[in-house]
């Protein structure tokens, strides 16, 4: 992956060479898709942290698309390599799923993961 100065990037795929954002995100799965953005993003905040205050990440149902064992690995590396330095917030309606992927690594959501369930107002259908 690589980053011009608008932060705009391009993706190496395997057998083809560098290509531009566009043209690489046509040739993956909305999973991977997903999880390319993240890492984009995960990229950016580690940028804009350097010599400064840790800037939080905020993302909205970065896993949906993936398939559960990638998304239990995709959270174990927000919450071992990201959290750590950065406020990391996950918005979710997956709750079931983000359970399980809790009651299977307990000692990793333990101490380093708060849910926080919000109820929407009872005007809202």
């Amino acid at each position: 992956m690589r980053f011009g100065d608008d932060f705009d990037f391009s993706v190496r795929i395997p057998g083809g060479g560098q290509q531009p954002r566009g043209k690489a995100l046509m040739q993956l799965s909305a999973g991977a898709r997903d999880q390319l953005h993240l890492a984009v993003r995960l990229a950016i905040g580690e940028f804009l942290s350097r010599g400064r205050e840790p800037v939080p990440l905020l993302v909205d149902d970065c896993f949906a698309t993936s398939d559960d064992e990638r998304a239990r690995a995709g959270m174990k590396l927000l919450i071992e390599q990201f959290a750590p330095r950065h406020q990391v917030i996950l918005a979710t309606c997956h709750r079931a799923r983000h359970e399980a992927f809790a009651a299977l690594d307990r000692g990793l959501y333990a101490d380093k993961v708060c849910r926080l369930e919000v109820k929407a107002p009872s005007w809202v259908g």
